[in-house]
């Protein structure tokens, strides 16, 4: 187990963070969760003369700064109560690699989204630790300084993390967005991306979103208006969604998506003819009897014309098949797709496209096991059908 959910920056990655700082003078600098001090050593080597105020929850890592005198180490957990009160001090840059960590709910975490202007936080189910290490250096740093974060996937591109982008994109200048390459870190598979976030209210403010390679260069950069990223905020669906250029022409289309009722456990223990993420081939058209399952109220059930799709899963997210016949129950790894008769053939077809296999490729995430959402999915299918 990875003690505090810690994952120290590579040497390489933290030169890259501090290289791409979009501001020159610095005299002051905080790091919240200091560890192996990557991030500050980093910034000392281009800001030579500034100080470091760093706090980290173990203490054996606070020991080995004790004989440095730029950087002072206080052992501190930076999620208790009252630890924004107690720190007076604002800063030139804040700079931080955050812990990867579920975190509950407490009502001191809302009065943070208050100070920093990020209400809308107050609304996710679940908090992460990132997400409140974000929120804590963006009410510590001063009024024009700026914040250098490393944040996991999640709050970039995940559908229900959309109301934190809307408050930050309208209260900060997000200057850079920079993709990382997956397993940046080591032990963990995350996905990752240096923020460079200035307090300043964005005025016609632009984003560079940029990709980085494995050896901490810039392979390629986008610039887009901050109010066109609110969807997401990555590189690499921004620059597929250019590249694209996709256009709805089926606003007036009834279209229906619906996740499986019965768990994989649950439909095994029974003698229904049913579907799930290994049941089927990529591409399949598949035949059903029609079996009786007007028993089973409000359950999801797939009948002729349907479409169906994973929609979880570590290499199956995004196996499309076809229903050609009879009626069959799913599980809840799949979706349901429904559209008129007359354009189910042609949203199969597709759906089996190399573009859609792309659209999945960019557009799935999490850590291991990856998801596609349904908001994500009807958008896609509107654009496209």
């Amino acid at each position: 187990m990875i003690k505090h959910s810690q994952y120290f920056t590579a040497e390489i990655y933290s030169s890259a963070l501090v290289s791409v700082i979009d501001i020159n003078e610095v005299n002051y600098i905080l790091d919240l969760g200091i560890g192996d001090g990557a991030l500050s050593f980093a910034s000392l080597s281009r800001w030579p003369h500034a100080n470091i105020t760093a706090f980290d929850i173990d203490e054996n890592i606070c020991e080995k700064y004790t004989n440095n005198k730029q950087i002072r180490v206080t052992k501190e957990d930076v999620l208790s109560d009252n630890f924004v009160d107690n720190t007076l001090k604002k800063y030139d840059l804040a700079i931080c690699n955050p812990p990867f960590s579920k975190i509950k709910k407490r009502e001191y975490f809302d009065r943070l989204f208050e100070k920093a202007n990020l209400l809308e936080c107050k609304q996710i189910k679940q908090l992460t630790a990132d997400l409140l290490f974000l929120t804590l250096n963006l009410i510590l740093i001063k009024k024009d300084g700026c914040c250098a974060i490393i944040l996991p996937d999640g709050p970039i591109t995940r559908v229900d993390y959309k109301p934190f982008r809307e408050d930050l994109l309208k209260n900060y200048r997000v200057s850079k967005v920079i993709e990382l390459p997956e397993k940046s870190f080591r032990r963990t598979e995350a996905k990752t991306h240096i923020l460079i976030i200035h307090n300043q209210i964005p005025i016609d403010s632009y984003t560079e979103l940029s990709l980085m390679g494995k050896d901490g260069i810039i392979k390629d950069s986008i610039s887009l208006h901050q109010n066109k990223l609110v969807c997401r905020l990555d590189y690499t669906y921004n620059k597929w969604k250019l590249d694209t250029n996709t256009i709805s022409s089926s606003a007036n289309l009834s279209i229906s998506i619906k996740r499986g009722s019965f768990m994989y456990k649950e439909l095994r223990r029974t003698n229904y003819k049913y579907l799930h993420s290994n049941s089927y081939t990529d591409g399949e058209c598949l035949r059903f009897d029609n079996f009786d399952y007007s028993h089973l109220n409000n359950k999801v059930i797939a009948v002729a014309g349907d479409i169906v799709m994973c929609r979880v899963g570590k290499r199956c997210v995004g196996k499309i098949g076809y229903i050609e016949s009879g009626q069959v129950v799913l599980s809840d790894c799949l979706y349901k797709i429904t559209v008129p008769k007359t354009n189910s053939k042609r949203l199969f077809k597709l759906l089996c496209s190399k573009k859609f296999k792309r659209w999945i490729q960019i557009s799935s995430h999490g850590v291991c096991s990856k998801v596609i959402s349904k908001s994500e999915l009807l958008d896609y299918i509107k654009n496209e059908l």
